[in-house]
């Protein structure tokens, strides 16, 4: 440290900064106790509230789309979660997702869960959904999953509970999109947005 009478000789100091966001917190949510869904704005498919869940089925579009109505428009640094329910049999997917940086139909990221037990990440366009990322973990039918999107930037982490189920870095982060639930030609039950 130096020498007797004299001050401790340092190299060089190395300051850093880290530049931490954490999820904003956003104060909307949607329970349908009240027997509608106030905040959604269906866009494809039909959706309905039935004993205090928001259930949808395919329409002749095939995917379903339904948008939530929050106060701001920027999907950068935010946690989405809802409790989804698949069927047990259903005449269409089995499959329900939260959509995030929503544009049109054809332009939205999301976040699914499908019925043969595969957790996904992608990204719909005009082409299709293309999964970019994808887990495996099985679940029965009508039981209700605990399901969270977490979006830092442009990193996306997809959870039942605590377990990561995928991951994805879409490498640019989003902003101006909104955020909304849905399906890729499914039958699904969402409660507790």
């Amino acid at each position: 440290f130096g020498q007797e009478n004299t001050g401790p000789v340092l190299g060089d100091v190395v300051l850093s900064e880290i530049d931490y966001h954490p999820a904003d917190v956003v104060a909307v949510s949607e329970d349908f106790d009240q027997g509608s869904a106030d905040r959604f704005t269906p866009v494809q498919g039909e959706w309905t509230v039935v004993d205090g869940r928001y259930q949808v089925v395919p329409g002749a579009e095939g995917d379903t789309i339904s948008i939530m109505e929050t106060d701001r428009a920027n999907t950068r640094n935010v946690l989405i979660s809802t409790t989804l329910q698949l069927p047990a049999e259903s005449t269409f997917n089995r499959n329900g997702a939260i959509l995030f940086d929503y544009r049109n139909p054809d332009d939205f990221k999301f976040a699914s869960v499908h019925g043969g037990g595969k957790w996904r990440i992608g990204e719909r366009t005009a082409d299709g959904w293309d999964f970019l990322a994808q887990g495996e973990r099985k679940f029965s039918a009508e039981t209700d999953l605990f399901v969270s999107v977490e979006i830092r930037g442009s990193m996306v982490v997809l959870r039942t509970g605590t377990s990561v189920m995928a991951s994805y870095d879409f490498g640019e982060p989003f902003g101006g999109g909104q955020i909304g639930l849905g399906s890729k030609n499914g039958e699904a039950i969402f409660d507790d947005v």
